[in-house]
């Protein structure tokens, strides 16, 4: 199913529905914006391109990839379990350009057996810049660890386990170093 970013980007813009209304040419209602926004009503490539010109956009940022585009968040959950309605995206468009996954096959740190941990590789004058994240090493050796990077000096790296008592490795020749930047965990 086709997705929109239409609230995503009329948020961002600071813009009202009604504004993004008066802003279409022919002008419509802000109850028309919102049942584009919401799905209710069909968006046609008319309304794709009278909308990005009100947004003042390009029509194709207006639309999301089926499996890598935003969740409406609903609501907040207070302390008693009570729901408060609120009106925020969450963008599932990740910020890694190409991620590196590792599954974690038992409970070590903050993961559990079974989450998926999405790491993004960097450049080697950036390796120092990982210092205390939890890291993804490839060494020299082809072999590969995930931890704690502690230690990194002129091309030598130091991993703590993430598992308690877990030991420190120690002398690696890093050819890959890329930080944990996602942790995904069915629930």
């Amino acid at each position: 199913m086709l997705q929109t970013r239409l609230r995503e980007i009329r948020k961002s813009k600071k813009l009202t529905l009604q504004d993004v209304a008066d802003r279409a040419n022919p002008p419509t209602t802000a109850q028309t914006i919102g049942r584009l926004e919401t799905g209710v009503r069909t968006l046609s490539v008319d309304w794709i391109e009278r909308i990005a010109a009100a947004l003042d956009v390009m029509p194709e940022e207006l639309i999301a990839l089926p499996k890598g585009g935003d969740v409406v968040i609903s609501g907040s959950v207070g302390i008693h379990g009570n729901v408060t309605t609120i009106d925020k995206t969450l963008s599932l468009r990740l910020d890694v350009l190409e991620p590196i996954s590792i599954k974690i096959g038992e409970n070590q740190g903050s993961y559990i057996a079974d989450d998926t941990v999405l790491c993004s590789a960097l450049p080697p004058t950036k390796y120092a810049s990982a210092l205390g994240q939890d890291c993804l090493i490839e060494n020299t050796d082809g072999k590969r660890y995930f931890g704690k990077l502690i230690r990194y000096d002129n091309g030598d790296a130091d991993l703590a386990s993430l598992k308690t008592g877990g030991l420190i490795i120690t002398g690696l020749k890093p050819v890959l170093i890329a930080p944990a930047k996602y942790q995904i965990r069915k629930i």
